[in-house]
C-alpha cells in the first residue's frame, strides 16, 4: 500500500480498485444531467461509482467541497475524477 500526502490528507493508494468519483457543479446535484447515465455506463465496466452531492452547492466553495471530498471519497491508484463546471 502506497500512501500520499495531500496538504493535511494522507490518500492510502490501493492496488486494483477500480473507481470513479462523479463531482457534479454550482447547483447541481448527483440526479441531474448526465451524471446518473455515466455512473450506470461505468458500473457496467467494473467500477465502484461514488456520486456525492457536494455541501453547497448553490455557493460552491473549494474550502467546503475538498475536504468533503477526500474525507468521504475513495481513492486508489486507479480512481477515475470526472467533474463537472465547479465539480472540475
Amino acid at each position: 500500500m502506497r500512501l500520499s500526502n495531500i496538504g493535511n490528507y494522507v490518500i492510502m493508494g490501493r492496488r486494483n480498485v477500480k473507481n470513479a468519483i462523479i463531482l457534479h457543479g454550482t447547483g447541481d446535484g448527483p440526479e441531474m444531467f448526465w451524471f446518473p447515465y455515466a455512473a450506470v455506463g461505468l458500473r457496467e465496466r467494473g467500477f465502484e461509482v461514488w456520486l456525492p452531492q457536494l455541501p453547497n452547492a448553490e455557493k460552491p466553495n473549494l474550502a467546503d467541497w475538498l475536504p468533503f471530498v477526500l474525507e468521504n471519497g475513495k481513492f486508489g491508484e486507479e480512481t477515475v475524477l470526472i467533474g463537472h463546471s465547479a465539480g472540475a
